[in-house]
């Protein structure tokens, strides 16, 4: 079995729904990396640790962030629809529908912080308001996930859907099946 480490828990292709899981506690740890932003300016100012902080948390959620949500809506989500209506199982049907929908204001909403960590200088430091405002808006959508979401996908879907949507997983994030780099991009 391949396993990627990609700074936290490791990614399984056979395990798509662990690799969900590692992705959320990937998200956690930059978010609690961002809600520590402000004390740190306060006692350092505009320092290379910061620096750094603020490009580790911007790489995150410009690269892994869109992959993780299109894992979930082009792999994950239809699948969970699929049995969630031949199970008539209505809670995990609006659960889906609520986290997909998310993903668009989740995304603007960091489009919209990112400008910000940016901007972080002398005479401007973060904004803990927004910060907070995102990193709240964000746990409350990976709580949704994490239950129903995946607790259902964990009962409904089979061997050979968690294979497809593990090699769709990887294939995004440009690994082969022998976790190898199949394409490797810069993205924009």
């Amino acid at each position: 079995m391949i396993t990627f480490d990609f700074g936290g828990p490791q990614a399984v292709p056979d395990d798509p729904l662990g690799w969900i899981e590692a992705c959320h506690a990937r998200i956690e740890a930059r978010l609690a990396t961002m809600g520590r932003l402000a004390p740190h300016y306060a006692a350092h100012g505009a320092d290379a640790g910061i620096a750094r902080a603020v490009e580790g948390i911007v790489r995150y959620f410009d690269e892994a962030a869109p992959n993780h949500h299109a894992d979930e809506d082009v792999d994950l989500f239809p699948r969970l629809r699929r049995h969630a209506l031949a199970r008539d199982d209505a809670r995990v049907l609006a659960a889906r529908d609520e986290a997909g929908a998310a993903h668009g204001p989740l995304e603007a909403a960091w489009d919209e912080l990112r400008a910000g960590l940016l901007a972080i200088d002398a005479q401007q430091g973060p904004e803990p308001q927004r910060i907070e405002a995102f990193a709240s808006a964000y746990r409350e959508h990976m709580a949704l996930e994490s239950s129903p979401i995946l607790e259902a996908a964990r009962r409904w879907l089979g061997p050979e859907e968690c294979r497809e949507i593990g090699a769709a997983m990887a294939r995004r994030r440009g690994i082969g099946p022998d976790g190898s780099a199949v394409f490797i991009y810069p993205r924009p």
